[in-house]
């Protein structure tokens, strides 16, 4: 799945992704109809601070459905921080 580590480094500019992974089968809610769900969560650095969250992916056909730049924004503002390498 590239296209969600080059979305979140492009919502986020300036954050060192340090690990990616991706779960199918969500249980999140969205807003919209897809055939695969998945969860992915993003462990990365901003300005020295390790932070860890988890984002939904959908896809429809052959079509990718992003979360909204707002979202991830959000995300990150509320995400977890962690010790690195955890």
């Amino acid at each position: 799945m590239a296209i969600a580590p080059a979305h979140f480094k492009n919502v986020l500019p300036g954050v060192e992704l340090l690990d990616l992974e991706v779960n199918l089968g969500s249980d999140a809610s969205v807003a919209y109809e897809h055939d695969a769900l998945y969860d992915v969560t993003f462990v990365y650095s901003r300005a020295g601070v390790t932070k860890r969250f988890t984002a939904p992916y959908g896809r429809k056909g052959a079509a990718w459905i992003t979360p909204t730049s707002v979202e991830l924004r959000s995300r990150d503002e509320s995400a977890l921080v962690v010790e690195p390498g955890r």
